[in-house]
């Protein structure tokens, strides 16, 4: 049993579950090599995928050089694609004197 589970009880994809039914949404099993549970919600023209992943990061104390320990981080990730409706188009610049003379000539600022 993992640590999540001692915590919760659960393991991850019964967690997911839970909370894909919750709020009404769906519940996607990858299976632990393909990424592991997910679930992916609709929120107007947002489609928000939420799922976990870690990162093993391999560290080397100083004059230890023949011995390497690694610590794997978990993370909780949300992401939001949102769906093009129209031919709106964002660009981000640095502000600079060019960014202030496009708006005074009709650049939004935001």
């Amino acid at each position: 049993m993992g640590l999540f589970s001692k915590l919760t009880g659960k393991d991850r994809a019964e967690s997911w579950k839970l909370l894909s039914e919750e709020i009404g949404d769906q519940f996607i099993d990858r299976g632990m090599l393909k990424g592991g549970p997910k679930v992916v919600a609709t929120y107007k023209n947002w489609e928000i995928e939420m799922d976990m992943y870690s990162e093993t990061h391999n560290n080397r104390p100083a004059g230890h050089d023949n011995h390497s320990h690694s610590t794997t981080t978990h993370y909780t990730r949300i992401v939001a694609s949102f769906v093009k409706k129209n031919d709106y188009n964002l660009t981000i610049y640095r502000e600079s004197g060019i960014t202030k003379a496009m708006k005074i000539f009709g650049g939004q600022d935001i």
